[in-house]
């Protein structure tokens, strides 16, 4: 009998996190009796199902499924979809400082998607920022371009982000996104500004309206760069270039395009420049900004899209468990945690309050003006190790029985402010 599709339309994709789920629409079955239904992940069979939705845990990056129909004569087409599952990283280190207003300030990395930088968007280079070009004081076009056979496996799918490495002593450069269609002398399609971008490091920019690629003759993804004499913005990776491809440049507005290897060696290299891909038409992995958490407790009103964060005093305890999420419209990262006790004393308690000696070999005397209540010793991982109910204005506790390490401990007073003091077990 004819192959019959298994779905009347595409099948379409949903993701939550890590939990994917795909779902089509029942063939016409029929000429046949219709048996169930082979999934095929990355050109692989990776499971058979008789309902018409079905449910997988995968790690981020890019899928190509194909869904296909079990009859009784055997085994239809097969339809595909493709999209790419997005990192939900966690903010890379996290840090803390005090401000001059005495104030505890949280700092973090920005988060980059890093895992769009390995084989889940169209590029040339290998990753590797070998060295910079500059633009002698004037603009500058560079692109890396890709022709209709290229683009025919993505016709499924979307430009969505462009991504581009800013190499190091740029702070005067300027960019500005450009795609241009067609061949030779390519039509401009989409310009962007680029705005604020990060030196030495790659820099994501989102599309402000997705490109589709389906029937696309040519496309040519770049920048417009401007920057002074001094400066070398426009990074190249290690490898040997993609001559006629991965190393476009033009400098004359576009009319005329040529590869940047016809100056010299030192400069036959790709653009690091890179197109992400993604069929997620829901745009589920919007970045919305970070959320900060104390002991649990949501302590920003709203997204914040600045890596630095100033926690209000009312949110600062004597055992601080800060934690920093990454977060999209689907989906919020793991942590990142940092573990905060503030030991710094007040000078009315430094007066009130002493204890010694420290370091110690076990043994530590605590002597204050107000009677003692209790004392709590935390590892520094915030983890409880002692706990000492104390009476009287002085106290001898013991902590030879822990092993050699820094503590906090966090001591009580009757009718007193509450304060952390470490020491150091040796």
């Amino acid at each position: 009998m004819p192959a019959c599709p298994p779905a009347a339309g595409k099948p379409t994709g949903r993701f939550h996190c890590n939990d994917v789920m795909l779902c089509w629409s029942s063939p016409d079955s029929s000429l046949a009796i219709l048996i169930g239904y082979n999934i095929y992940k990355n050109g692989v069979f990776y499971a058979n199902t008789t309902d018409t939705c079905y449910q997988s845990n995968l790690e981020a990056g890019l899928y190509f499924f194909e869904i296909s129909a079990l009859y009784d004569p055997g085994e239809s087409d097969s339809i595909p979809i493709s999209f790419i599952l997005p990192d939900y990283e966690a903010p890379a280190d996290l840090e803390y400082s005090i401000n001059d207003t005495g104030a505890v300030v949280l700092h973090w990395n920005p988060v980059f998607t890093s895992s769009l930088q390995n084989n889940d968007c169209l590029y040339y280079d290998d990753g590797i920022n070998h060295h910079g070009v500059g633009t002698c004081d004037c603009f500058l076009l560079t692109a890396i371009r890709f022709d209709s056979a290229m683009l025919i496996p993505y016709y499924e799918t979307y430009a969505t982000h462009i991504q581009f490495h800013s190499f190091q002593s740029s702070e005067e450069s300027w960019y500005n996104l450009r795609i241009w269609e067609g061949e030779n002398v390519p039509d401009l399609i989409h310009k962007q500004a680029v705005g604020h971008h990060f030196i030495g490091k790659w820099n994501t920019l989102r599309l402000k309206k997705s490109l589709s690629l389906y029937n696309k003759k040519e496309l040519w993804f770049g920048l417009k760069t401007w920057a002074v004499a001094s400066e070398y913005p426009l990074s190249q990776s290690d490898d040997e270039g993609v001559v006629g491809f991965g190393d476009m440049i033009s400098m004359d507005g576009g009319v005329w395009w040529e590869s940047i290897s016809l100056y010299g060696s030192q400069f036959a290299h790709n653009w690091n420049i890179r197109v992400v891909l993604t069929s997620d038409t829901l745009n589920q992995s919007i970045f919305l900004g970070y959320r900060v958490y104390n002991n649990g407790e949501k302590i920003n009103a709203i997204h914040i899209t600045d890596t630095s964060f100033i926690v209000p005093s009312e949110f600062v305890h004597y055992y601080n468990r800060f934690a920093v999420t990454t977060n999209y419209i689907s989906c919020e990262s793991d942590s990142a945690i940092l573990i905060f006790f503030p030991t710094e004393i007040p000078e009315n308690i430094q007066m009130e309050v002493k204890v010694f000696p420290n370091p110690t070999h076990g043994k530590t005397k605590i002597q204050s003006i107000r009677p003692l209540i209790s004392i709590n010793v935390y590892h520094l991982s915030g983890q409880l190790a002692k706990t000492f109910s104390l009476s009287g204005n002085s106290a001898e506790i013991d902590l030879s029985s822990l092993p050699p390490a820094c503590y906090i401990l966090h001591i009580e007073t009757k009718g007193g402010t509450p304060f952390n003091k470490m020491l150091i077990l040796q």
